[in-house]
């Protein structure tokens, strides 16, 4: 009887070791892939970031673009005038 508690407590050990260190490495490649993760949104966000400021760019040349039209050009620059006059009188 005695002989039959020390094997089951011994085979107990081994499959709890076993599982703890089976718990260690699951969790290191959860934190291996959660930093690659990580390092993937940091580049998209660069590239967003990128991204907006030539698109920001682009609508300011296509502004600038569209007030050189010589009619569209009274109506742009009213609109520029009286934001001009506003931040003036602040």
């Amino acid at each position: 009887m005695e002989t039959t508690f020390i094997v089951s407590q011994t085979v107990f050990y081994f499959v709890a070791s076993f599982a703890i260190v089976m718990i260690g490495a699951i969790l290191c490649v959860i934190a291996y892939y959660a930093v690659q993760i990580g390092k993937r949104l940091k580049k998209i966000s660069e590239n967003v970031e990128k991204s907006s400021d030539e698109v920001r760019e682009n609508i300011r040349e296509f502004f600038e673009r569209l007030s050189e039209i010589p009619f569209l050009s009274l109506f742009m620059k009213k609109g520029r005038s009286k934001k001009n006059t506003e931040k003036r009188s602040e």
